[in-house]
């Protein structure tokens, strides 16, 4: 069982993000065996209207908002490939020497665009690493497929109100972010901003014993 939440659950279970977001993308949000292709569609949609929604918050995007907006209500539509733990370097040769790291843990291609998710569980966020550094990664990979890019980070709501609570602290994720200048339009969205759109209640109840987990 994929999603089973017994009473060995906490034993048992990895506390990895990356086990979370396969589960959670590739498990059920966007397969489109589970149930037919028509359920995918719905929740493909349900994804979409999420991420459109958050832009009604200014302090979770950067970028400018109608951009971001036109790029998901066109993507919404399109055809659309899932993949993970995407990296710049399988495709650009000098990245194979230099820059290795990873540019998406979840992405999601269309016709147009691709959306580049950074997946964040029980870890802190980091500015440099999971926004600027992925950012020039996204920059040279969007160029290169001729795509426009928006990129998601996906990250555990205490953290976002922990890291609101140190924006007068140096290094702070919250005071970089609004004051981010970036090359790709960024959202962040939390894990618990999927529980409402999850209507199987195997895995809405798998996502919400996850995230009881304490932070590391």
């Amino acid at each position: 069982m994929l999603f089973d939440t017994g009473d060995k659950f906490y034993k048992t279970e990895s506390y990895k993000e990356r086990n979370l977001y396969y589960k959670i993308f590739a498990g059920y949000l966007l397969n489109e065996f589970i149930p037919d292709f028509e359920s995918y569609l719905q929740r493909k949609s349900k994804f979409f209207d999420l991420l459109i929604n958050t832009l009604q918050d200014q302090t979770r995007f950067r970028g400018d908002k109608e951009i971001i907006r036109n790029i998901l209500i066109a993507a919404r539509v399109q055809e659309m490939l899932t993949t993970f733990d995407y990296h710049s370097s399988q495709i650009i040769a000098e990245h194979k020497q230099n820059n290795r790291g990873e540019m998406s843990d979840v992405l999601l291609v269309t016709e147009n665009y691709f959306i580049s998710v950074e997946c964040k569980y029980l870890s802190d966020v980091s500015y440099n690493k999971d926004i600027l550094e992925v950012q020039e990664r996204i920059k040279i990979v969007a160029t290169y497929l001729s795509l426009m890019p928006l990129q998601v980070v996906l990250i555990k709501g205490g953290k976002w109100n922990e890291a609101k609570k140190l924006q007068n602290y140096p290094g702070s994720f919250y005071t970089a972010f609004q004051n981010a200048e970036v090359f790709t339009p960024c959202i962040v969205i939390f894990w618990e901003d999927l529980i409402p759109i999850i209507d199987n209640n195997a895995v809405k109840q798998y996502l919400q014993k996850q995230l009881e987990r304490k932070y590391k």
